[in-house]
């Protein structure tokens, strides 16, 4: 795989066989009735990373990741 830059910093190599486990390890959150929002929005927070890896070892010239990506969280009504 190509070297990937976030903010002008070199990432090291990130392999098949790594995304492949970060993969399996944070799976998507399984939101079922009666399900902790606290864990849920935990998991959610873990896969978000896996899928921001995802990316950016797709992506031969990545872009900032703060240009690319933006969440707004809230908490409450």
């Amino acid at each position: 795989m190509s070297d990937t830059y976030i903010g002008g910093a070199r990432l090291p190599a990130i392999t098949k066989e790594f995304i492949d486990a970060v993969d399996a390890a944070f799976p998507s959150p399984d939101v079922r009735p009666g399900a902790d929002r606290d864990e849920l929005m935990y998991q959610a927070g873990t896969r978000a990373v896996v899928d921001w890896i995802k990316f950016h070892a797709s992506t031969k010239d990545a872009p900032d990741p703060v240009a690319v990506q933006k969440a707004v969280v809230r908490y409450g009504s």
